[in-house]
């Protein structure tokens, strides 16, 4: 029973995070999604903006990727998010500042300049940018 219970949990996606409880979900691959009463939620998108321009000068289209999304805050445990072909990813966070990047095979590391704040039970929207020159 204590192993269908520890497996529950690993399918739920619960990740410790700090003292609070993060859980992070892929629109995606939709899976269990606890949430911890005093945790703020992230919504948002993975993504490639920039390229070689096009014939006539055009810019090439802002494209979603998949990927790993980091939140990381000082003294705290990282949390990592699957971004799915859509690029759409969501988690649950303890309030507070956290740095955050994106991992995409092929492309540099992606960022969100100057990090994010988590408010408890607010929903904040983010674009992670993988710039390409």
């Amino acid at each position: 029973m204590r192993l269908q219970a520890m497996a529950a949990l690993a399918v739920a996606g619960l990740i410790l995070a700090g003292g609070g409880i993060a859980a992070a979900s892929n629109p995606d691959h939709p899976s269990g999604n606890g949430a911890h009463p005093a945790s703020g939620r992230v919504v948002g998108k993975l993504e490639r903006e920039g390229g070689p321009i096009g014939p006539g000068g055009k810019q090439p289209p802002v494209v979603p990727l998949s990927g790993t999304v980091v939140f990381w805050r000082r003294a705290h445990r990282t949390v990592r998010v699957e971004a799915g072909k859509s690029g759409r990813f969501s988690v649950r966070l303890a309030p507070g500042h956290y740095a955050v990047w994106g991992r995409v095979q092929g492309y540099p590391r992606c960022r969100l300049p100057g990090g994010l704040t988590v408010s408890a039970d607010r929903t904040e929207h983010v674009v992670v940018a993988c710039i390409v020159p």
